[in-house]
């Protein structure tokens, strides 16, 4: 699946969601827009080349970052579905994957010096999901969402740019929801693994002083 043929098949509709050409009406009844640059895109599919989405002026067709397509993908389908499985929350009562859901969902609100991807509330607690595709929280990230000490699960969605799942289909928003390999919570880390590292830190020092 190349790019290019990922970005010809893909426009942004009135209400600025993902459309594929698959789901697109034929011509102008598409209204749709292009994803890069927003010029209004009409859809062929005619019997003889493979469907696509066409700029209206004829002009080439825009590079679009595969990633910015999954990412925007990603962010749709759990604003729209208003829920995630998601595993247990490291040190909390809960042992088993459960499924949330949400009472609120904003999108990229700032937070003092950081911006998640989504900010959701449960009844009145809330929580970060970050969504990485080629970019992951780094330490200067993590210490931040430490100090303002909101629970983040990241969902690492690597996977589906490799794989032969189109974006946007129902597997790629299957994926996205009901899968849990991909799925990991930065903060609160879990007892055992602060253990851990503490226990390296320790040993790490106990073996400079005793040469």
């Amino acid at each position: 699946k190349g790019t290019v043929n990922m970005t010809r098949s893909v426009a942004l509709d009135q209400t600025n969601k993902l459309v594929s050409i698959e789901h697109a009406e034929r011509g102008l009844a598409c209204d749709c827009f292009c994803f890069e640059c927003g010029e209004p895109v009409v859809a062929k599919k005619g019997e003889k080349n493979e469907h696509h989405f066409a700029h209206i002026s004829n002009k080439e067709s825009c590079f679009i970052n595969p990633e910015s397509i999954l990412h925007k993908f990603a962010k749709q389908v759990i604003i729209e579905a208003n829920r995630l499985l998601l595993p247990a929350v490291p040190n909390s009562e809960e042992t088993e994957a459960k499924l949330w859901q949400f009472s609120q969902i904003t999108p990229e609100v700032k937070f003092g010096n950081i911006q998640p991807d989504l900010m959701v509330m449960v009844d009145k607690d809330t929580y970060f999901i970050e969504i990485a595709v080629t970019s992951f929280v780094d330490e200067v990230k993590l210490e931040r969402i430490k100090a303002i000490g909101t629970p983040t699960v990241e969902l690492d969605l690597r996977e589906l740019l490799k794989g032969d799942i189109t974006i946007p289909s129902d597997a790629a928003k299957d994926f996205i929801l009901n899968q849990l390999e991909h799925k990991r919570w930065l903060y609160p880390i879990a007892a055992q693994v602060q253990e851990e590292a503490v226990n390296i830190v320790s040993t790490i020092s106990a073996s400079q002083t005793h040469p």
